[in-house]
């Protein structure tokens, strides 16, 4: 079956191959292969721009591991969700395509929900116990500073999910201290 969903991915017949790879993600019992085959499913799932199967999918690697690991599933979640936000720009967007209205009626709250996801996911990361919180910001930094010298498509969001997650986070830490 694992030669069936290769032959659907190779001919670019993502949606089958995806749910395929998904499904005997579920039923093998060999960690590594759940791995690799939920590792299929979400590049096919990528293929497809379809953010929320994706996510999903890294949700399900997440709980899997503890650790850098999970960390590292998780900021592929964010990057998902950032990705998300500029094929939406880019597929919805009008100034850029010279049209004087949207092309999509629901843009903006689109755009405000995978952002509010995105910044969700770093507000669960910044809960990891011993997450070294200058290095995540330097990861993420260079992301954002990496869309902004390729066009600058969501880059925008991308800053503004980590200073959300990180005024979040502060308000979290004043708590704490407030209750000891």
């Amino acid at each position: 079956m694992i030669e069936d969903a290769d032959f659907y991915y190779k001919n670019k017949q993502y949606v089958k191959a995806a749910k395929l790879y998904e499904a005997l993600a579920k039923a093998v019992t060999s960690k590594t292969q759940e791995i690799l085959l939920y590792r299929k499913a979400i590049d096919a799932y990528r293929e497809l721009g379809s953010t929320d199967d994706e996510v999903r999918c890294l949700l399900t690697l997440c709980s899997l591991f503890n650790g850098l690991s999970k960390i590292g599933y998780l900021l592929e979640c964010w990057r998902a969700y950032i990705k998300a936000i500029e094929r939406h720009k880019y597929e919805t967007g009008f100034e850029w395509k010279g049209e004087e209205n949207n092309l999509s009626e629901d843009y903006s709250e689109v755009i405000e929900d995978y952002l509010n996801e995105a910044t969700k996911t770093l507000n669960i990361i910044l809960e990891i116990p011993n997450v070294d919180s200058n290095k995540l910001l330097e990861i993420l930094s260079e992301d954002c500073a990496n869309r902004e010298n390729e066009g600058g498509w969501a880059a925008n969001e991308c800053w503004k999910s980590i200073q959300e997650a990180w005024k979040n986070n502060r308000e979290r830490n004043l708590l704490k201290e407030d209750e000891t």
